[in-house]
């Protein structure tokens, strides 16, 4: 249950587990306290957790002995809406909640929990993480993250063409209209009118600023209050833009991207020098084709691969389970807590410096 009494459907994991199929050892590994590294995985727009791409990550982190959640962003993985509020790509509240939840069945502090988000997921962590890194209130468990296919900077009127139609046919089958009894309890006339006038919008774009006044959202800082409304959309693409919060993400953060993804890259690389250079938290790895989330190869002597479909293993899935794997190494031989603070050190030092030149400490996230 979140702030707003949404609910959120959360789809376990754990080492030797089929779907539902567990046995009593892993469904006491579920319940907790889990004294093995927890993976949380949050998807996509107009996705699940029951998408391919978070399944395949799931089984390559429970194959190593990892507990893995799924985390389906509110209304999706076949939980009804409680409120008349969806998901967007702003709001880290629901995130938010979940790590407070999953932080606190850890067995001790030393037992890393890592976020890994995907296209809409990715730029939500990658927010989250900032806004705690700023606020320093980010869970002691939460080690590390992996960002893949994130578009950084948002703004839905720069979508191409069919993208733009696409994702807002996606929303209105998948959102407003699959969940429009929980939006009908909303008997506000401005409410009704905005959601009719988002339902008839032909773009995300359109969509987007007709349906902003109404999302929910959260406050930049600390304690990060539930609030209702954004102006417009450009608002709502400014506040849910992860490049203004990257610079103060405070754990190690793997950055993924796909020359040849067409969704996200065009604009992703243009913002990607400014965040790798603003932390040294951030690494970034960009492949040559992939297209946008599709990193699976097939065995070079074989055109369709070990998969009869032509669906081979997940590139992407082996690097992010290498970089947990080192971000735990490092922990285990203290290069972690130097690295972190040393980052924190920095971070002050740098606040201090704007804040003499303004005339005091400056917290504000840059526009």
């Amino acid at each position: 249950m979140t702030s707003d009494g949404a609910r959120i459907a959360l789809d376990w994991d754990a080492d030797g587990s089929s779907n539902n199929n567990f046995n009593e050892e892993q469904r006491q590994a579920v319940k907790g306290p889990h004294g093995v590294p927890v993976i949380i995985l949050l998807h996509g727009i107009n996705n699940s957790a029951e998408f391919g791409y978070i399944r395949s990550m799931m089984n390559s982190c429970t194959k190593r002995g990892w507990i893995a959640v799924g985390m389906n962003m509110r209304g999706c993985g076949g939980v009804h809406l409680a409120t008349p509020r969806g998901y967007n790509g702003a709001y880290t509240g629901d995130l938010r909640s979940v790590l407070s939840t999953i932080s606190h069945r850890m067995v001790n502090l030393d037992v890393p929990i890592f976020i890994a988000g995907y296209s809409l997921g990715a730029n939500l962590i990658t927010k989250y993480l900032g806004e705690e890194g700023l606020a320093g209130t980010l869970p002691k468990n939460v080690k590390g993250a992996m960002s893949l296919g994130n578009p950084l900077k948002i703004n839905s009127n720069n979508l191409k063409i069919p993208w733009n139609w696409v994702l807002a046919a996606g929303i209105k089958t998948g959102v407003l209209l699959k969940h429009r009894r929980a939006f009908q309890q909303m008997k506000c006339k401005s409410f009704q009118e905005k959601m009719h006038s988002a339902l008839m919008a032909s773009t995300l774009g359109a969509l987007d600023d007709h349906a902003s006044p109404c999302m929910i959202r959260n406050e930049k800082h600390y304690p990060f209050s539930t609030r209702v409304g954004f102006d417009n959309g450009q608002h709502y693409w400014d506040d849910s833009s992860s490049c203004h919060y990257i610079q103060h993400v405070s754990v190690p953060l793997l950055l993924m991207l796909s020359k040849d993804d067409f969704l996200v890259s065009h604009v992703a690389e243009q913002w990607l020098p400014h965040c790798v250079e603003m932390n040294p938290n951030v690494m970034f790895v960009e492949s040559e084709t992939g297209g946008h989330l599709g990193w699976h190869f097939v065995d070079g002597n074989n055109p369709f691969g070990s998969n009869p479909f032509g669906r081979g293993a997940n590139w992407a899935d082996g690097c992010c389970c290498k970089f947990i794997e080192s971000v735990i190494l490092m922990q285990r031989h203290g290069y972690y807590h130097e690295e972190e603070e040393d980052f924190i050190e920095k971070r002050n030092v740098i606040s201090s410096r704007r804040g003499r030149a303004a005339g005091k400490v400056s917290t504000e996230l840059p526009t």
